[in-house]
């Protein structure tokens, strides 16, 4: 069944170029020696792929919401005191890999869809969002003035903007 060669595609990709400990959640044991020439790159960015291969493995593991709140939590962190700021790009990198991996993982059809759409592909248009406009960076004092918390108004508009743009990806057609 394709999904469950998808399954094994990601799983693979999320130890080779995530983190080698997946494969011991896998049940597999990867040699050491085995190690990625270079770290893929989303949108000119390295940290985009490790939140895409992440969450799409949280959510092989845990489903949508458990991977979407990991992600976010994530996120608050990072607003604090000596963090990068809170990302909606990386927001983004998140939710894009939760939906990917329930859409590659869970259906024949929609498997044997995205291996004839992703085979051969050079651009991450296909399945990963624009991130322009996005907020960046932003400190837990400037997330609370500019958005409040993440149940107001305005985080859910930058929310519906992120999954607008991935439920328009090529993919997903």
């Amino acid at each position: 069944m394709r999904f469950r060669e998808n399954r094994h595609a990601l799983w693979a990709l999320a130890t080779y170029f995530g983190n080698r400990r997946f494969a011991k959640i896998a049940g597999l044991s990867m040699p050491s020696t085995i190690k990625p020439n270079q770290t893929p790159v989303l949108r000119t960015r390295q940290d985009l792929s490790l939140h895409f291969l992440y969450s799409a493995i949280l959510e092989q593991l845990g489903g949508k919401q458990i991977g979407l709140n990991i992600g976010e939590i994530k996120e608050l962190y990072d607003a604090n005191e000596g963090g990068s700021g809170y990302s909606f790009a990386d927001l983004a990198a998140d939710k894009a890999g939760l939906s990917f991996s329930q859409f590659v993982v869970y259906s024949e059809q929609k498997a044997r869809q995205a291996q004839q759409m992703l085979a051969g592909i050079k651009e991450e248009a296909v399945f990963f969002p624009q991130i322009n406009k996005l907020p960046e960076g932003l400190s837990a004092t400037q997330f609370q003035q500019e958005l409040g918390n993440k149940h107001s108004a305005q985080y859910k508009v930058l929310e519906r903007i992120i999954d607008n743009r991935i439920t328009e990806l090529p993919l997903y057609q």
